[in-house]
């Protein structure tokens, strides 16, 4: 490896870890759900696009739909799993890793279209 491509290398780096350091868990999150998107051969920004959509990428965050009797939609985590309708615990929600490998699964499947934000994308045509 020559000189430029080990200085380009630890330029991305020192940036990862000036953003991990500014932003948390988050860009954490981020490079681990454009792992397991590609490891699944899906199309990253579609998969951030839902992601930033459904949960803006908090791991523990409950969906704000509200049912009619006033409860709110059992739907949990940084993937949004619905617990009444997938067979996922509420800890397996909430793990945010566990979470994005079982979304990248779904997809991979061609099962997108279980989540809402990625029904609302596709009709705008992913603009």
């Amino acid at each position: 490896m020559n000189l430029y491509a080990k200085g380009a290398i630890l330029a991305f780096l020192a940036l990862v870890l000036l953003l991990a350091l500014a932003y948390g868990n988050t860009v954490r999150l981020m490079l681990f759900a454009a792992q397991v998107a590609y490891e699944k051969k899906l199309n990253i920004d579609h998969f951030f696009k839902v992601i930033n959509c459904e949960s803006g990428w908090d791991p523990r965050i409950q969906s704000g739909y509200q049912l009619p009797d006033g409860t709110y939609e059992r739907s949990w985590g940084i993937a949004q799993f619905n617990l009444d309708t997938n067979q996922i615990t509420l800890d397996e929600a909430l793990d945010p890793e566990f979470s994005l490998r079982k979304m990248a699964e779904f997809w991979a499947e061609g099962k997108m279209s279980a989540w809402k934000c990625y029904q609302l994308w596709e009709a705008r045509n992913w603009r």
